[in-house]
């Protein structure tokens, strides 16, 4: 890479994270203009050692992240570096929770409250599988549930 190029590389992607995520954070204490200045002192630092490093591309972030000669000089790029690890690189998360609240809120199950079908998508999504539930204890709780709160049960239990 031609070094113009790598001097505008990135620059405007830096910016707009830090405007995104450190402009309001009430501990930012480094203007953009900085965070740019060390963004490039980063870039020349990782292109003039990244053959004499011996790493992988892949393994770069970490790297950088856990060297101690990025201690010093590096804060607010070291910040917009760990906001960018941290961030989902698709929406399949999101996706997947709206499945499962398709799949729980049915037209049948229509007047769920909004606590309850939280609850349960936390369960769906979050607890063991539906397998590890059949065994002797599942049937103590559902006859006490059953006696104690005056529920009709299907022919399935």
């Amino acid at each position: 890479m031609k070094q113009s190029q790598l001097n505008a590389y990135g620059n405007n992607e830096i910016a707009n994270l830090s405007k995104r995520y450190l402009a309001k954070d009430p501990n930012y204490i480094s203007s953009i203009d900085i965070i740019i200045f060390e963004w490039q002192k980063l870039k020349r630092y990782v292109a003039k050692d990244l053959k004499n490093l011996k790493i992988k591309r892949e393994d770069l972030l970490i790297y950088i992240l856990t060297n101690k000669d990025f201690e010093y000089g590096f804060k607010g790029i070291l910040e917009i570096i760990e906001i960018y690890c941290a961030l989902p690189c698709s929406n399949a998360e999101v996706e997947r929770g709206f499945s499962t609240m398709n799949r729980i809120k049915t037209k049948e199950r229509n007047r769920l409250l909004s606590q309850t079908l939280g609850s349960l998508m936390m369960l769906s999504l979050n607890g063991p599988p539906a397998e590890d539930w059949k065994n002797e204890d599942t049937n103590d709780y559902i006859s006490y549930w059953h006696s104690n709160y005056n529920v009709k049960l299907g022919d399935h239990i």
